[in-house]
């Protein structure tokens, strides 16, 4: 008698469990941009087919549901809060707010033998792995066990794909029309193939100002930062914003990839009347070599051609991460009028500096006007030791020192011609 009683609530437990299973509605099918896919209803289940996708592709979910169909003189079941939901689990963002991997539908009701098509979308991170991943349909309602079937995904790299990840300029935001904008552009390579021959160019269209560089290998999902691009600002460029557009070509030159940034020029101070009494600004060298560790010398004369003394104030930028700079004898110096006098600025690349031209900034600045100049340097190997160290610095300061007297030379010359009345020819003024 006890083994009828177990054997009938066996018998009601199941038939239960199947009024649980049947209470919601069954996948039909789903498709995935309009393709046909197959789905599991467990990680036990083989996988047949997977669907490629690829970083930033934005995928289209259709899911066909199907209730229960009406048995005969069945009263018409129905079907409530009923949800679909498409989700990928396992990329390593989806903590952060905004980057879920997962859509779902509002809530909907069903009659016995209704057939419902949703439609769900998801997009693919460009920072998800390469790699295999479920996109898992669920549904579900307000209590008991929801339905789930999987599609497997098989997430993979264009063979030539580069993102630009970041462009920073200094200044940011606001530059003086005639002074120097500093850019530099960080690239991933989310590919599958090494790149080689990458061009690098930032540019501003409306100025008619364009610099660029080549980095001449990256590898798969590694990223790398351009040397810093200059770009004169012309003197007489008109104040307002301007568009500022960097731009990577790779995939010799066939693929490219831009990116828009926004930059304010100004024009000089309100109020300020233009002056006749100028003052020259020569470099003695604008570009030199200078191994790991070592140092170079760039000399810069200024002759104050006013009737009063001026004091000019030295500073140097574009240097961080790979070499330091000092200016000597000093950062400030008085030039009385009619006088000339030489800073010298001390560049010392890191004994870790990466190889390559590297551009920097010497500005002067007198009396709320400045002057920028853009000098290089290209780093070499590793500094010289001992007697090779100190027979390397004697040779800079001789080569200083000659074109110190070249320059100053000129100078005079000038400033003869200019009292026989011809105007000299002037590098950097103002």
């Amino acid at each position: 008698m006890n083994k009828m009683y177990i054997l009938f609530a066996a018998l009601v437990i199941s038939l239960l469990a199947v009024g649980v299973a049947q209470a919601l509605p069954a996948v039909d099918w789903i498709k995935i941009n309009e393709d046909n896919v197959d789905f599991r209803s467990n990680d036990q289940s083989p996988v047949t087919n997977q669907f490629e996708v690829q970083r930033g592709d934005t995928l289209t979910v259709k899911v066909r549901v199907k209730a229960a169909a009406l048995a005969a003189g069945e009263a018409n079941p129905k079907e409530h809060d009923v949800e679909v939901e498409a989700a990928i689990l396992g990329y390593e963002y989806n903590a952060r707010a905004g980057n879920r991997l997962s859509d779902a539908t509002d809530l909907f009701d069903m009659d016995g033998g209704d057939i419902v098509t949703k439609t769900l979308r998801l997009t693919v991170p460009d920072l998800a792995d390469k790699d295999r991943y479920d996109l898992r349909i669920r549904v579900g309602s307000r209590t008991g066990i929801a339905l789930e079937q999987m599609v497997r995904l098989n997430l993979k790299g264009e063979r030539h794909d580069l993102q630009i990840k970041d462009v920073v300029l200094s200044p940011e935001d606001t530059i003086q029309a005639g002074r120097y904008l500093i850019g530099t552009v960080r690239i991933k390579n989310i590919g599958q193939n090494t790149e080689e021959g990458i061009k690098i160019r930032i540019e501003i269209p409306a100025l008619g100002v364009a610099e660029s560089d080549y980095i001449e290998e990256l590898k798969a999902e590694k990223s790398v930062t351009s040397e810093e691009l200059l770009l004169r600002i012309p003197v007489n460029a008109q104040p307002g914003d301007y568009n500022v557009i960097s731009s990577v070509e790779f995939d010799e030159g066939f693929a490219a990839e831009t990116s828009e940034s926004t930059i304010t020029v100004v024009g000089s101070a309100d109020g300020v009347a233009p002056s006749t009494e100028k003052t020259m600004v020569n470099v003695g060298i604008e570009s030199q070599d200078v191994a790991a560790g070592a140092s170079a010398v760039y000399p810069i004369v200024l002759t104050n051609t006013g009737s009063a003394s001026k004091t000019y104030t030295v500073a140097v930028s574009g240097t961080a991460g790979w070499a330091t700079a000092t200016v000597q004898p000093s950062n400030v110096v008085t030039v009385g009028a009619g006088e000339t006098s030489t800073v010298s600025v001390v560049l010392t690349a890191n004994s870790n500096a990466a190889a390559g031209e590297k551009a920097f900034v010497a500005e002067v600045k007198s009396a709320g006007k400045t002057v920028q100049i853009p000098l290089k340097a290209n780093v070499a190997g590793s500094s010289a030791s001992g007697w090779g160290s100190i027979k390397s610095g004697l040779e800079i300061a001789v080569i200083v020192l000659v074109v110190l007297l070249v320059i100053i030379g000129l100078i005079i010359g000038f400033n003869r011609l200019k009292g026989n009345g011809e105007e000299p020819e002037e590098k950097t003024y103002y």
